[in-house]
């Protein structure tokens, strides 16, 4: 793990790693962690590193924001999340955290905490918005999209 986080940086869910060893990092750097033109409202954030992390707390209040996700390039929608969160964790010198975290980056924090149970944002939508979506997913399945960055398909 250490020569992960010499690298640029990144939100992202190593769901690649065993249960056991699930780690998450966020940094203001990345394009959904500051303001910009898709996210003006974005928060700054320092570098965070999240190592097992468990929500043991949301709030009863909840917001609908957007939310995109590299699995699903060119896609995003409206999800309603709990706009806060409370988590326990522990930090990239494996010291036990427990920290509150509200808004934008309680949004960043439970999509990318759902990538390591394996959900996506997607499955919060309602049936008939997936259904809606389904030939675009079926155009990202197939490989039949383009974008900037490394994907791999898997073909079944």
């Amino acid at each position: 793990l250490p020569r992960l986080f010499d690298h640029k940086p990144f939100s992202l869910a190593l769901s690649c790693l065993p249960s056991t060893h699930r780690c998450r990092s966020r940094n203001r750097q990345t394009s959904s962690s500051h303001p910009n033109e898709r996210y003006p409202n974005a928060p700054l954030m320092e570098n965070e590193v999240l190592i097992n992390p468990k929500i043991i707390k949301k709030s009863k209040t909840k917001e609908k924001g957007w939310e995109g996700c590299l699995s699903i390039p060119g896609l995003s929608k409206k999800v309603e999340r709990p706009w806060e969160i409370t988590l326990e964790f522990y930090d990239k010198d494996f010291n036990f955290q427990t920290k509150d975290y509200r808004g934008a980056t309680a949004r960043m924090i439970q999509h990318e905490y759902d990538h390591t149970e394996g959900i996506l944002y997607l499955d919060y939508l309602k049936p008939l918005t997936r259904k809606l979506m389904e030939s675009k997913l079926k155009e990202i399945v197939n490989g039949r999209i383009k974008v900037n960055y490394p994907m791999k398909f898997i073909r079944f």
